[in-house]
């Protein structure tokens, strides 16, 4: 539905116990004395069939809800209506989907099996909407019923009446094809899938595009969780989710996330996962890939991702623009973002790693080069890391939190030597394989002592890294002048500390 939120009346689901026919639906507006959304007492309805005989048009001769033109023959709205309809549906049987289900058990609907679209006045309050009204009593809930769509979009915000249609007709349509699966489908696929098959039918429009923020600003929200009340523009937004598998693997995928919910029902993410699985993948691993994708995106385009992700949002990115630590919770299917500006660093991740993953997207000029996204070990340090992004998503649908910390660290040389500043050699003195003479001239000594590792410069000595126990689980540890003073006799060199105080906070 677009607009508020008003419930589908499956109570009176007989589908499949007997062979009678139902009551006539108070809910269609046609029968203004009970109706949700009236026709005016009195006044007639009218209908028209398409020239495909897939859909018929209602709509009152005056009055209120009557369409432009609804006293001299057929109004333009009603043809229009019926042209984009018939185009709709010829889309989604091309893809393969099914049709919505019959509605000719229920009385009051037209003796004939064309679905049908009443038009009438929203006032602004919406612009379209299905009501389920006859509905099966086993699982998958499988129900018909019909549409409403506003009747001349004056005073909307459609630039125009083509627009207003080809947004507004295919959307609603595509949730009675959902009806012909499971009924019960959670709002979030719910309404992305309806903007994936609206936007499948007319690619120009840039329906799909406008709500794109709403979900791209809260990658921290679980994407089958969207925030409670009305509908609103993150589930419309999650529209980005098919997008993504359709680019990813193919539209046929996504079709089958469908047909998996009429094999098994809800949840949404259940049937996806069960066609991943077919597909030799899974939702958890596939996920991690779409959050990558998601980085990829406005100025951080790079040569991989989506078609359109020069013009798609961009998620929010907290910058790591120091040595430190960060911490944080997904929740579900979320996703947070880390800007590596620390190059090179190592960066170690520590997390339960059956909840959460972690992925480092390196830059590639100014666009992500998502064909070298590396995963990041957990628990071990990374070899050191470019400039880049740092990607951790959750891996499954439970709602409890998973911890994770993020520590990113100056590059460990391999016999445990650091490099960065206060690396090179000092006046005098050699720089060592396995480390680097300090200010002071004196070198670095590697494991085997010091004259493997190190040549000290003049008036310098060489530290055996051995005998300070230099290694990845040295981090963050600084030698005090005066134990070099103790121990060695000159006070001519120390350790570079790290900063390891540095903290970042989502």
């Amino acid at each position: 539905m677009r607009g508020v939120w008003l419930g589908a009346a499956c109570g009176l689901a007989l589908w499949g116990v007997t062979g009678r026919a139902l009551a006539c639906d108070e809910a269609r507006p046609t029968q203004p004395a009970t109706s949700f959304y009236p026709y005016e007492e009195g006044v007639a309805a009218l209908s028209v069939r398409s020239p495909g005989g897939h859909f018929r048009v209602w709509y009152a001769e005056s009055g209120v809800h009557a369409p432009p033109g609804a006293g001299a023959g057929v109004p333009p709205n009603v043809e229009l209506v019926l042209d984009i309809a018939e185009e709709a549906r010829e889309h989604f049987i091309g893809l393969g989907l099914l049709a919505p289900p019959s509605d000719q058990r229920v009385a009051c609907a037209a003796h004939d099996e064309a679905f049908d679209i009443y038009l009438r006045d929203f006032a602004g309050n919406a612009d379209g909407l299905v009501v389920r009204e006859d509905c099966s009593v086993t699982t998958p809930t499988v129900c018909s019923g019909f549409m409403v769509v506003e009747n001349d979009f004056a005073g909307y915000s459609y630039p125009d009446l083509l627009t207003a249609y080809r947004t507004v007709v295919p959307h609603e349509y595509f949730h009675m094809v959902q009806s012909a699966y499971d009924a019960r489908l959670e709002v979030w696929y719910s309404e992305g899938t309806a903007q994936w098959g609206a936007n499948h039918v007319y690619p120009e429009l840039t329906d799909l595009e406008r709500f794109l923020p709403a979900y791209f600003s809260q990658t921290h929200r679980s994407i089958d969780s969207p925030p409670t009340g009305p509908v609103v523009s993150f589930s419309y937004a999650t529209a980005i989710f098919p997008v993504f598998l359709e680019e990813r693997f193919d539209a046929a995928l996504v079709v089958s996330t469908l047909g998996e919910l009429g094999a098994a029902g809800v949840p949404a993410t259940s049937a996806i996962d069960r066609a991943l699985q077919a597909r030799g993948a899974d939702l958890g691993t596939v996920f991690g890939e779409f959050a990558r994708w998601n980085a990829a995106t406005g100025s951080r385009a790079g040569e991989q991702g989506y078609q359109d992700r020069a013009v798609y949002p961009q998620v929010p990115v907290t910058a790591l623009s120091e040595l430190g630590e960060v911490s944080g919770t997904t929740i579900g299917l979320s996703a947070h973002y880390y800007e590596l500006a620390v190059a090179p660093s190592e960066v170690l991740i520590e997390t339960d790693p059956a909840r959460n993953s972690a992925w480092h997207v390196p830059y590639a000029g100014a666009g992500l080069d998502l064909a070298s996204a590396i995963e990041l070990p957990n628990g071990n340090y990374s070899a050191p890391l470019e400039r880049g992004v740092i990607v951790i998503t959750g891996r499954t649908v439970l709602r409890s939190d998973a911890r994770y910390r993020l520590r990113v660290a100056e590059p460990t040389l391999p016999d445990g030597g650091v490099a960065g500043a206060g690396g090179a050699a000092g006046a005098g003195g050699a720089a060592g394989a396995s480390g680097a003479a300090g200010a002071g001239g004196a070198g670095l000594a590697g494991s085997g002592g010091a004259g493997s590792g190190a040549e000290p410069g003049g008036g310098g000595c060489a530290i055996s890294a051995a005998s300070w126990g230099l290694s990845r689980d040295s981090r963050g540890t600084s030698w005090g002048l005066s134990a070099l003073l103790g121990l060695v006799g000159l006070g001519l060199w120390a350790r570079r500390p790290r900063k390891s105080t540095a903290a970042y906070r989502n």
